[in-house]
């Protein structure tokens, strides 16, 4: 009998490539089979930052070239709906919230990773990364 595949949501925008994420993903997954499930936050107007459509593709190239299986989708711009909207299609596992450090972030003084556990009520890793500069 195979093992059950975990399935993993990930929210992320800037640190969508960043190392710190690749490597919490790379040890989630470790050796049993995991699917994982992108959601980069869509932005509400035109900010100067690089497009969410264009994120998410650099970042699933990115996540599969380090043998990740993941696919993915651009959300709600507010990452707690994103989340429960991803979440209610249902058979998630746990969920990763990656975000940039506290200085930066957007998304840490809103509590979003509490919030995503208590509306999920599953386990959540939060991962706080650089920026990933495009070259």
């Amino acid at each position: 009998m195979e093992p059950e595949t975990k399935s993993v949501i990930v929210v992320a925008n800037q640190t969508a490539t960043a190392p710190e994420l690749v490597d919490a993903l790379r040890g989630l997954a470790g050796t049993e089979p995991t699917r994982f499930t992108l959601i980069v936050p869509g932005t509400p107007h035109d900010d100067g930052r690089v497009p969410a459509e264009q994120r998410l593709d650099e970042a699933l190239a990115e996540l599969r070239a380090h043998g990740l299986t993941i696919d993915g989708h651009v959300g709600c711009h507010d990452p707690v709906v994103a989340v429960s909207d991803e979440w209610s299609r249902g058979g998630h596992d746990q969920v990763v919230v990656s975000t940039l450090p506290l200085r930066s972030s957007k998304w840490l003084p809103g509590g979003l990773p509490e919030r995503v556990a208590q509306i999920t009520g599953a386990p959540v890793t939060h991962v706080v990364a650089q920026p990933v500069v495009a070259g």
